[in-house]
């Protein structure tokens, strides 16, 4: 896509709310994307990324670095990254008419999201489903082709886990809440004896863990 480096992010912005308007899923997905990737082609976003991954408010652990120069970088993928986001919410809001039409663009989009190969995107876009409420639903995704449904917090058609999962619920900063949810990916993907490692992990934090059974269920053979 000619341009995307040179793109003023506000004129991103308008152009992606034009896709919007026009049910372009398409371009609405995949020109943020592509512009996230142009405008850290020297990847040192994604190398300070890998060193100091950002949370949802963009803050870095502990605040750490924050003068780093390679930062600037990591957040302007960021920026593209929420116009990925705010289309998606887009489109699934516009579904509340019941129209079939709307149900098609929804489900291209959230296909298109998850078919990225931006690791980075994906760590994002986890975040944000899983501030939804939307966790329980991500560890059932087994398919390729699907989307998921905000108002009604469920996923529709895939024939594989999303990619990067695994790696992003391992990956800093590692909080109790992640490994809730990576003990539940093992049991799911068939890996019974790491999710009784993450949940004996959990039992030794200085944290309070509530085991309330449901562990001992999901182990049960």
């Amino acid at each position: 896509m000619k341009g995307a480096r040179i793109m003023e992010f506000d004129k991103l912005r308008e152009v992606i709310g034009d896709y919007q308007q026009l049910d372009f899923a398409k371009g609405a997905i995949e020109l943020a994307l592509y512009c996230a990737e142009a405008l850290d082609a020297d990847g040192l976003g994604k190398e300070h990324w890998q060193t100091v991954p950002l949370d949802r408010n963009r803050q870095a652990p502990n605040n750490n670095a924050p003068d780093d120069p390679r930062r600037p970088s990591l957040e302007r993928r960021a920026r593209c990254y929420d116009l990925v986001l705010d289309s998606l919410e887009t489109f699934e809001n516009k579904i509340a008419s019941g129209d079939d039409a709307a149900e098609r663009v929804r489900a291209h989009a959230y296909e298109l999201a998850f078919a990225s190969t931006d690791e980075i995107f994906h760590s994002q876009l986890y975040e944000w489903l899983i501030s939804r409420g939307l966790a329980d639903e991500l560890l059932e995704v087994r398919e390729s082709h699907f989307y998921c449904s905000i108002n009604s917090g469920s996923f529709i058609a895939m024939q594989m886990r999303p990619s990067y999962l695994q790696a992003y619920l391992q990956c800093e900063p590692r909080t109790h809440d992640k490994y809730q949810l990576l003990w539940q990916f093992y049991v799911k993907d068939g890996q019974p004896l790491r999710a009784a490692e993450v949940l004996a992990t959990l039992a030794e934090s200085s944290e309070c863990v509530p085991l309330d059974g449901s562990c001992c269920l999901f182990l049960s053979p």
